[in-house]
């Protein structure tokens, strides 16, 4: 008995928590009315994310947002970034970034001139047809790759869309000096993540685990998983949608191992 206990204080003294992180977190420039207790800003993302023990979070500009406003956009980009200047201990900031906007570009090198790292782009909230050639979608894209910055990406379409997981597919190859962070483990297409030909990526495993109800399909997404490498799996929630510990809750209910999970939540990888 004293063995084990032994045993198991040093694996858990092994774990650098400084290095936990939550790789998808929505956050919004606080509201004006201060009286609004359901403002979803960053401080409120840190007291979620601490609430499984980690302390450092991905938070995501709601500039990518389609139907925003050139000002708004920068206003939200502004303040994510300085979110991340208060606190780089807890935060990287990532730049919204709409394609549908004919000043998408323009925002972009403006985001990576004051020091943002990583770009956020949602194809499918922009309702773009990635099977369609798109001159704005192209020139933003190539512009991150020749500048090798980071792209957390939303790669989770319905089943009666999965010509767009093709698609996307065919870009995270294509454009391989992107380092790809998949959201969402590229949603139920998730064994297209088998067919990226670089290894440029790691996968973000919000959401998904939530929609598996059916043991059958929880235990083909954990050998898939192993069989990709669990060290391409980072740990993301999706907040405020998903609060971290209910995506915590659902990823051990895959079957992973508390080794495995502890190798998700508390990565290298280094933005």
């Amino acid at each position: 008995m004293k063995f084990l206990i032994l045993l198991l204080i040093i694996s858990c003294s092994s774990i650098d928590k400084s290095k936990g992180t939550d790789f998808h977190v929505h956050v919004g420039f606080p509201s004006d009315n201060t009286g609004d207790d359901m403002t979803f800003d960053a401080s409120r993302s840190l007291v979620a994310i601490r609430s499984i023990d980690i302390n450092r979070a991905l938070i995501i500009s709601r500039g990518y947002q389609r139907h925003r406003k050139k000002d708004e956009v920068v206003k939200e980009n502004n303040y994510v970034l300085k979110m991340q200047q208060e606190k780089p201990d807890n935060f990287i900031g990532a730049c919204g970034i709409s394609v549908t906007h004919s000043w998408a570009f323009e925002e972009l090198k403006r985001c990576k001139a004051i020091g943002f790292r990583v770009i956020k782009l949602h194809f499918m909230s922009d309702k773009v047809d990635l099977l369609k050639k798109n001159k704005n979608t192209k020139k933003i894209l190539e512009f991150i790759n020749e500048n090798k910055m980071n792209v957390l990406v939303h790669a989770a379409y319905p089943k009666a869309r999965s010509n767009q997981s093709l698609e996307l597919l065919k870009i995270i190859n294509k454009y391989s000096g992107i380092h790809w962070i998949i959201g969402h483990l590229f949603g139920r297409d998730f064994k297209l993540i088998a067919k990226i030909e670089h290894s440029n990526f790691i996968v973000e495993t919000s959401v998904l685990p939530l929609w598996m109800k059916r043991e059958k399909d929880k235990k083909i997404l954990l050998e898939f998983m192993r069989e990709i490498g669990i060290k391409k799996f980072v740990f993301g929630s999706d907040w405020p949608v998903i609060h971290p510990a209910e995506q915590l809750k659902a990823l051990k209910g895959l079957g992973l191992s508390n080794s495995e999970i502890n190798k998700i939540i508390y990565t290298d990888f280094k933005i």
